[in-house]
């Protein structure tokens, strides 16, 4: 029994390799002043990929953070010089891969009230960008992922999607480039018939094509491309790693080879694994020249579920 309401400013003319302050606010009052550089030139460039990370136990962001409390904010890590905030005054870029706040919607919402204000300690400084999980997937759940990330780059086809909130940008997939990396964010939800009657796997995978065959031109410029989403394609811990990976890597794993994608990047599993360069589950298991992609796990950035153990034997494409 709340309205609240989404603002977006658009910063214009910005140039590379170049510090900016800024800070947000109106008649109200405003906040603190923050700053950041745009698009840092001067390799190596350091892009940090994390997934499934909750408003209580979100153990990444700093020491400080515990499962007694959702908030963990500037307040509770002033003063700490260990996870994300410390890799915020390095990173270029951070990217969420999907589950967030455990949930957006509950509490009447202040639970992804705090997730934001969490948050706003790594995303005032360096871009923080998202894909769509499955803790996002419900009417209510997926209206908040929506509006709350409404500043993320909005070149899908087609372009809006109804949720719950009304006709609005169509982030369940979407792509940029950022220095040499050309990421695209897609929901695995598609999956699960997350989606209207006009945006679904099948739009996704049509519109996905397109924009790889895109990026596979510009390699010459953006050398590498990386595609993430929430659940795995490939992974070992246990029944996620069954029918449900098979049923997005059979319509997926054909598209990333045809392009040559270099790494699919998800969350899901509460875990961290890495294989090597795989093509219908067989490796070389060799990362030099590799001929095929690569598939991280990387879903262990704390929640009140916690980690997740490994139940099946590890296979040879696992690294």
């Amino acid at each position: 029994n709340r309205t609240w309401y989404t603002h977006m400013a658009i910063m214009k003319d910005l140039q590379p390799n170049t510090k900016y302050s800024y800070r947000v606010g109106g008649k109200g009052g405003y906040s603190q002043v923050y700053n950041f550089t745009n698009r840092r030139q001067g390799a190596p460039y350091r892009h940090v990929i994390f997934g499934d990370m909750g408003s209580a136990c979100a153990f990444s962001i700093c020491e400080a953070c515990t499962g007694d409390s959702e908030i963990c904010n500037a307040t509770t890590c002033a003063g700490k010089k260990n996870g994300l905030i410390l890799e915020a005054e390095e990173a270029d870029i951070m990217t969420h891969v999907g589950d967030f706040g455990y949930d957006l919607d509950s509490n009447g919402g202040t639970t992804g009230d705090n997730f934001m204000r969490n948050i706003e300690q790594l995303a005032a400084k360096v871009p923080y960008m998202v894909s769509h999980g499955n803790h996002e997937d419900t009417h209510e759940k997926l209206a908040h992922y929506i509006e709350r990330f409404r500043s993320q780059p909005s070149n899908a086809e087609p372009p809006l999607f109804n949720s719950k909130n009304g006709k609005t940008t169509n982030s369940l997939y979407f792509s940029w480039d950022y220095g040499l990396v050309h990421y695209v964010s897609m929901s695995t939800e598609l999956w699960s018939l997350v989606g209207d009657l006009e945006v679904n796997v099948f739009s996704f995978l049509k519109w996905l094509k397109k924009d790889l065959a895109r990026a596979q031109a510009n390699r010459k410029n953006v050398p590498w491309i990386v595609v993430h989403g929430h659940r795995s394609i490939y992974c070992s811990c246990d029944q996620d790693c069954g029918i449900p990976a098979w049923w997005i890597r059979l319509e997926m794993e054909p598209i990333l080879m045809e392009f040559g994608v270099d790494f699919f990047i998800n969350g899901h599993e509460h875990n961290y694994e890495r294989s090597y360069p795989m093509h219908k589950g067989k490796s070389t298991k060799s990362t030099k020249n590799p001929t095929a992609p690569m598939y991280v796990v990387t879903g262990a950035a704390g929640s009140h579920e916690m980690h997740e153990p490994f139940n099946r034997k590890q296979p040879s494409w696992s690294a």
